[in-house]
């Protein structure tokens, strides 16, 4: 993508409790681009294992990315809980949960000292908003309770039924007979359900809607990061994208429901396939520049993670800086005319090569930022069941002014017959 700016956010959830996330993104930021995807086989996660969650988590991330998502929003309280933490180590682009902006509005929300949870059996159970609350005023005193009966409710569109509110009641007894004056919506799914609970809470108690506050941290987060979409193009082109595991045609009617426009389509993959994606390779690299007639190589090999969908090739691997302990995290996508390289760390910067066109980026260092220009002369990929070969030609301006003329060349094996070429 020219624009790195201009890439959507990617948001899931185990179902349709996202939608709420999604909403008031929305609303909030209405430049962004949203790829949402709903878990709908597999809703709900909240009775899952954490090993389990973690597993759906990193599936759901690596279809994600290969929409090419800018920063991802875990719209899943359970998952927010169980993966969020272990993935974020895992990724190069920004990811937020929806527990921590809840537990912060909701610690300076209270009067008397007393919050209420509602949320999934896993949520509650890993007292993630108890750590989180307590963090900032240990006296608090948070009191949980576990709600299996209210994600199968709103998923059914039970929202008003006098069912769901004789649930709700019950539910909801013992948390008011201990005096709680706040409450969080502690799953997605819940907001769905506020005027209900309204009703049965009273006017004085504050609901705490995690929805919006992640998109509230959403907004400070792109703005932070110089990710914010100006929305210098065509911002209604297909801004918002819908997937689901199973049952597309509801999800679609439901969401139609509750969001403010009806979406067209909703389309339904196998989120199985995005398991098993990843293969262990050699990366070899070999740079060569040239400035006024002399010409500087360099040439490294690293190991690093490949994986290829819908025509692009991916590869991820970690670079170490000289006399440091530092390391800079790069992932490289290309396809046949074009590449991106997204580098993480000490030094961070999103390249984009187009085969006839001049992109500019700001390439982060230590020592300063740089406004670095690349005009891609060509790009070559030769792809083989066990190897890709990528050839890059360049021309590379630095604060508007040529520097050099540059190739880049890199030949990534498989790591089981690597040794036979390197």
């Amino acid at each position: 993508m020219e624009n790195r700016c201009e890439a959507p956010i990617g948001v899931f959830d185990s179902g349709v409790g996202g939608l709420t996330v999604a909403r008031e993104i929305m609303r909030n930021i209405p430049n962004e681009r949203i790829i949402y995807f709903g878990d709908t086989a597999r809703v709900p996660y909240g009775s899952k294992s954490k090993d389990t969650v973690l597993r759906y988590s990193r599936q759901i991330i690596r279809f994600l990315r290969t929409q090419d998502v800018k920063a991802i929003v875990v719209a899943c309280n359970t998952a927010s809980a169980y993966a969020l933490e272990e993935i974020k180590k895992e990724l190069d682009i920004p990811i937020i949960g929806v527990v921590k902006p809840g537990a912060r509005v909701a610690g300076k929300a209270t009067k008397n000292g007393k919050i209420g949870i509602i949320g999934t059996e896993a949520t509650v159970n890993s007292g993630i908003y108890t750590e989180f609350i307590q963090a900032q005023n240990p006296d608090i005193q948070v009191l949980g309770k576990a709600c299996p009966l209210f994600v199968p409710l709103v998923e059914e569109g039970w929202l008003k039924d006098s069912v769901t509110a004789e649930v709700a009641g019950r539910y909801l007894d013992s948390l008011m007979e201990q005096g709680i004056d706040t409450l969080i919506l502690g799953c997605t799914h819940y907001p769905l359900l506020r005027s209900l609970l309204r009703d049965i809470v009273g006017e004085g108690v504050t609901l705490v809607n995690p929805a919006y506050e992640t998109a509230r941290e959403l907004k400070e987060l792109l703005k932070r990061e110089h990710l914010e979409n100006p929305c210098t193009g065509d911002c209604e082109a297909e801004r918002y994208k819908f997937y689901v595991s199973d049952l597309a045609e509801k999800f679609k009617e439901f969401a139609n429901s509750i969001l403010p426009f009806d979406i067209e389509m909703t389309r339904q993959i196998n989120i199985e396939e995005y398991e098993n994606m990843t293969k262990d390779v050699l990366l070899r690299i070999k740079g060569l520049q040239s400035v006024e007639a002399e010409e500087e190589t360099v040439e490294m090999i690293a190991p690093g993670i490949y994986f290829e969908r819908d025509g692009k090739h991916y590869i991820k691997y970690d670079e170490a800086v000289e006399g440091t302990e530092e390391t800079i995290q790069n992932l490289i996508k290309v396809d046949g005319s074009s590449m991106e390289v997204t580098k993480r760390g000490v030094t961070n910067a999103h390249m984009v090569f187009e085969r006839n066109k001049k992109n500019h980026t700001y390439y982060s260092t230590p020592f300063g930022n740089l406004l670095v220009g690349i005009s891609a002369k060509d790009i070559v990929l030769k792809a083989a069941e066990d190897s890709l070969d990528i050839k890059v030609e360049y021309a590379l301006e630095v604060n508007y002014e040529h520097l050099a003329d540059c190739t880049i060349s890199m030949n990534v094996q498989s790591k089981k017959r690597a040794h036979l070429h390197l």
